[in-house]
């Protein structure tokens, strides 16, 4: 099981997200790192456990208020050897074809930025199902993006996550029911990873019984509620 640490940059800086409220983000506080500075706290991270991929939501993209590039750059020129999964905000074809000239990871284009789906499916299609990973993104119950986008799995990709924005910096558990729905409603080769919520060993023992290809955390390995031990143990398995 692949254990992915996130960061979320916010006009230049890592913040804490906290439940998706993001009017209310603020720099992210962690014995990890002297700082919210980017390459500090990825430095922390890789200090803890030697990780291989890393992903980013690049909230300012996402929201469209600019980008953070110049962070994306400097994060690839300090640690080349790390595998970046961005989510840039893509919301149609032509946002991925940029995307893929700035040569910094693999696209994650996010549901709640796809409320035309007939501008998704000419993504799709274009793109390819092994080229970009799509990540289905809930709030509490309400899922974010055009409705057909979780109930059709003909539109799904090969790496999809479950997202749930609610459970993200609040150490409430991860979203059982729709992991169990998304496993059995995906073709045998999907790659299922899951985001928000995880807290602990435990948390990753239950992930792992329901055979996700892996999971996205942040603030249990800041408050390292997850040990190295536990990282590595699970990254094994």
């Amino acid at each position: 099981m692949q254990i992915i640490p996130v960061i979320d940059l916010l006009n230049g800086i890592v913040v804490h997200a906290r439940a998706g409220e993001r009017a209310q983000y603020r720099a992210l506080q962690s014995p990890l790192a002297d700082s919210a500075d980017p390459v500090a706290v990825v430095h922390g991270l890789l200090h803890y456990y030697p990780f291989t991929h890393l992903y980013i939501a690049d909230l300012n993209a996402i929201q469209g208020t600019g980008d953070n590039l110049a962070s994306l750059r400097d994060l690839q020129q300090h640690f080349p050897q790390l595998h970046y999964w961005v989510d840039s905000g893509i919301q149609r074809f032509t946002d991925y074809q940029t995307w893929q000239t700035h040569a910094l990871g693999t696209a994650v284009v996010g549901s709640e930025t796809q409320l035309d789906l007939k501008q998704y499916q000419t993504l799709l299609n274009s793109a390819g199902a092994d080229n970009f990973i799509l990540s289905l993104d809930f709030h509490h119950d309400r899922f974010l993006g055009h409705p057909k986008l979780w109930t059709q799995p003909t539109l799904w990709v090969n790496r999809l996550i479950l997202m749930n924005l609610s459970k993200v910096g609040v150490s409430q558990g991860v979203d059982e029911s729709r992991l169990s729905h998304l496993q059995q409603s995906c073709p045998a080769q999907t790659h299922i990873y899951a985001a928000g919520g995880v807290r602990h060993a435990e948390d990753l023992a239950r992930l792992q019984q329901l055979q996700v290809a892996g999971v996205l955390i942040a603030t249990a390995i800041h408050q390292q509620t997850l040990s190295p031990d536990d990282i590595a143990r699970f990254s094994e398995c």
